[in-house]
């Protein structure tokens, strides 16, 4: 599965990756992966961090299927 980060997750990271998941892992499954995976960006893939599957937001409980492209989007601030 194809995963796209953005903003301090990407400099955390990487802007994208490709990690194997289990059947039936849902996103708050997949963001505890990733936060193994990449103990850096652990705090920075907490539940403020917006999941898309492909262009559409989608709840933590969500199920990811492998051939899915997740993207993560931190909060965006400025003015």
């Amino acid at each position: 599965m194809k995963i796209h980060f953005y903003g301090r997750l990407a400099e955390s990271v990487g802007r994208e990756i490709e990690v194997d998941v289990p059947e039936s892992c849902s996103v708050s499954e997949l963001r505890a992966l990733l936060a193994t995976e990449y103990p850096r960006a652990a705090n920075a893939l907490g539940h403020r961090v917006r999941a898309l599957v492909g262009d559409i937001v989608v709840a933590d409980s969500h199920i990811v299927r492998s051939g899915d492209s997740v993207e993560f989007f931190p909060p965006v601030s400025g003015g």
